[in-house]
């Protein structure tokens, strides 16, 4: 394919190295790949995706800090560079989570202005064949 655009997965996966080479089997050499996540500095500080039940009872996943570094080994490993990285700043309305209605103010001194998404532009390397998946 020309070009795939993934929001929101790699952080609930563990390792990085098998879907980035599942992508780099199915982007053509010279093809785009457009990745957002969540940003690893929220994940390291307790951030959860987090939603209401049914009952209205907040529910929490866990989700997976991948390193900048450790996403720039598994990119390099399957055969992509990358053209672009964008870090996002949460605004303070967009720190909000579940828990923090009960202290709102809090909440978003602590969260607001902290990098809240990382965004990836990346390009198959079209000389380059992919390594054998080593990053896990």
């Amino acid at each position: 394919v020309d070009a795939v655009v993934c929001a929101f997965l790699l952080c609930h996966l563990p390792t990085l190295g098998q879907v980035m080479q599942e992508y780099a089997r199915v982007v053509r050499p010279g093809g785009r790949l457009v990745l957002s996540d969540v940003h690893p500095l929220l994940i390291l500080l307790g951030w959860r995706a987090q939603f209401r039940t049914a009952s209205g009872e907040a529910a929490y996943i866990t989700l997976h800090a991948h390193l900048l570094s450790d996403s720039l080994q598994a990119f390099t490993a399957a055969g992509f560079r990358v053209r672009g990285c964008y870090e996002p700043r949460l605004t303070p309305e967009a720190a909000g989570t579940v828990v923090g209605a009960h202290v709102p103010e809090a909440q978003h001194a602590a969260f607001g202005g902290l990098p809240g998404l990382v965004i990836w532009d990346l390009e198959r390397d079209s000389a380059r064949v992919p390594a054998e998946d080593s990053h896990g």
